[in-house]
């Protein structure tokens, strides 16, 4: 059994409307001719909804983190969050935020 090719791009805090969505116009014309290949990009919480729209179907959309439960957690998604927005994947604990959950 050969394991699927992998490409993942955390855009972590950096971007613009403007300029993410110029950047992703750019995936989806590359990937055309990979399809044998897994694309997810993992743009800030507040470009989802945007990224979501303008990426190609067969580019995957990921939350940059999340917390396990819904609650008193200002500026952070919660799983149940992630799902309802229609998310497949999450960065689980990325090494820039351990620190600050432990």
């Amino acid at each position: 059994m050969s394991r699927t090719p992998f490409v993942g791009g955390n855009f972590k805090c950096t971007g613009t409307a403007s300029s993410l969505t110029s950047l992703v116009k750019g995936f989806n014309d590359s990937i055309t001719g990979y399809p044998e290949v897994e694309v997810v990009i993992a743009p800030g919480t507040e470009y989802l909804g945007l990224v979501k729209a303008v990426a190609h179907r067969n580019i995957g959309i990921s939350a940059q983190n999340c917390v396990p439960k819904s609650g008193a957690c200002t500026g952070e998604m919660s799983a149940e969050q992630v799902k309802d927005v229609g998310l497949p994947c999450v960065i689980a604990r990325p090494t820039t935020r351990r620190q600050q959950v432990e």
